[in-house]
């Protein structure tokens, strides 16, 4: 019993994990998108 709470306890941190990691990832591009347009458009004035 305590390995299949373990297997799915380990299941469930690596899938929070990836999901933590995707998201970080997705904010970053974001930020770094929007950076650029905002750069793009000070130099335009």
């Amino acid at each position: 019993m305590l390995t299949v709470i373990e297997m799915w306890f380990n299941r469930s941190v690596s899938a929070v994990i990836s999901f933590y990691n995707h998201y970080i990832a997705y904010i970053i591009k974001n930020t770094s998108i929007y950076n650029g347009k905002r750069v793009a458009s000070i130099e335009k004035r």
